[in-house]
């Protein structure tokens, strides 16, 4: 068996039905289930949401995946965690993390303008994926972004 390698990449359109999944988890987790038909409300809602921030540039987000060429049956049924209601390829990458980073336009000073400062949200590991530093990466990755970008003020949401 080969190791398993982990890749932290931006999201895609491709990917924001697995971020609306994840979000809806880690809600539940938080605030226990919710009815379906809200459960459903909500998933529609959060799907615009990202898709047009990410669209429009409002939202920088990565995904942490695990590469599948070479896991044991054990890890390559971390593919029902990540299940989205679509159907898997069984070489495809699986999703086990996502972080998302909003940005935000506030009034300057004598110095600029304005500033741009940045809100990390949306972090999520899938629960058996926990406490390998996966979220790290994710938030690395994130933080990294945002001096790339020129980001004045990051704040982390818990």
């Amino acid at each position: 068996m080969k190791e398993k390698s982990l890749i932290v990449r931006e999201v895609t359109a491709h990917d924001i039905p697995v971020m609306v999944k994840y979000r809806l988890d880690y809600l539940t987790e938080l605030q226990g289930d919710m009815s379906l038909s809200y459960r459903k409300e909500l998933s529609e809602n959060l799907n615009r949401f990202i898709s047009s921030s990410i669209g429009e540039g409002n939202m920088y987000a990565v995904i942490a995946e695990y590469s599948t060429s070479g896991l044991s049956d054990q890890e390559e049924n971390l593919q029902i965690e990540g299940n989205t209601g679509q159907k898997h390829d069984e070489n495809a990458p699986i999703p086990v993390a996502f972080g998302a980073m909003l940005y935000k336009r506030v009034p300057g000073d004598a110095k600029s303008a304005f500033y741009v400062e940045a809100d990390i949200l949306n972090m999520y590991t899938v629960p058996s994926e926990r406490r390998k530093g996966i979220s790290s990466r994710v938030l690395e990755n994130l933080i990294a972004h945002a001096k790339e970008e020129g980001v004045a003020k990051l704040a982390l949401h818990t």
